[in-house]
C-alpha cells in the first residue's frame, strides 16, 4: 500500500499548490473567474496551473540519467523491455528523490537554526554547480539537504553523482636543475634509502635554501 504522501509524476504538483481555498471577493486568492468563462475558481490551481504555470524539470542530472539508461540497456533484450524497465527506474528515482526531499524539508522546517550552520563553502559551491548545470530535481534536493549537516556528507541526500567544478590535473614531474644532474652523475652515490619528505614550506624560504645547496653541489662537482 502506497504511503499517504507518495506522489507520482502526474500528482506531484498536488504537494506544491494550495487546496480548498476560498475565492470570494476579499479573500487571498480571489480572481474574476466568471468574467473569463470559468464557473469554478479552483481552476487557478488545477487545469490552468498545470498548463500555464508548470514546465518539465529533469529528475536526475545528466550523469545519473546516463548511468540509468546504460544500466537498463545492458539488461533489456529489445526496445519494449528497455522502455518498460526504464519506466520502473523512473518510478524508483521519483520515490528516492521524494523521500530525500521530505527528510530535508522536515529537518529545515523543524529546526530553522540549520540555516545558521551552512555547510563549508566548497560543499555549497559543488552542490550549486550541479543545480546551475542541470537544474534537476535531485540536484535541488541535494543542495538544500547539505544545510544542517555540517561536515557530515553521509547525512546529505546522496541521489546521484557529484558535480566536479574543476577536473583534477595529473601531477607533473619536477624538472631537475642542470647543476643537480651534474652533481648526481659525478658525485658519490647516495644511499638507496630515500629520506622522508618534509612538509612543503609555503613561505618560499625552503625553495631558496634548496636552490643554494644545489648550486653549491654543482660548483663542487665541476672542481
Amino acid at each position: 500500500m502506497a504511503k499517504r504522501w507518495h506522489r507520482t509524476i502526474d500528482t506531484h504538483l498536488w504537494d506544491h499548490t494550495p487546496h480548498h481555498q476560498k475565492y470570494d471577493q476579499g479573500e487571498k486568492f480571489y480572481w474574476q473567474a466568471g468574467k473569463v468563462g470559468y464557473e469554478d475558481s479552483n481552476v487557478l490551481f488545477t487545469t490552468l496551473h498545470d498548463e500555464y504555470n508548470s514546465f518539465k524539470c529533469a529528475l536526475s542530472d545528466a550523469e545519473a540519467w546516463h548511468f540509468d539508461v546504460a544500466a537498463v540497456a545492458r539488461t533489456a533484450n529489445d526496445n519494449d523491455e528497455f522502455l518498460a524497465l526504464l519506466k520502473e527506474r523512473q518510478e524508483q528515482r521519483i520515490d528516492e528523490i521524494q523521500k530525500g526531499w521530505r527528510k530535508t524539508k522536515l529537518r529545515l522546517m523543524s529546526d530553522p537554526a540549520c540555516f545558521d550552520m551552512p555547510p563549508p563553502r566548497a560543499v555549497l559551491f559543488k552542490n550549486f554547480g550541479r543545480v546551475s548545470r542541470n537544474f534537476s530535481y535531485d540536484s535541488l534536493v541535494t543542495f538544500f539537504g547539505s544545510y544542517g549537516t555540517g561536515d557530515k556528507s553521509s547525512a546529505q541526500p546522496q541521489l546521484s553523482s557529484d558535480f566536479v567544478a574543476v577536473p583534477s590535473q595529473p601531477p607533473q614531474p619536477e624538472r631537475q636543475p642542470e647543476g643537480n644532474m651534474a652533481a648526481s652523475s659525478s658525485g658519490p652515490k647516495s644511499s638507496s634509502r630515500a629520506p622522508k619528505s618534509k612538509p612543503r614550506d609555503t613561505s618560499g624560504r625552503d625553495g631558496v635554501r634548496r636552490s643554494a645547496r644545489l648550486r653549491e653541489r654543482a660548483e663542487k662537482a665541476r672542481q
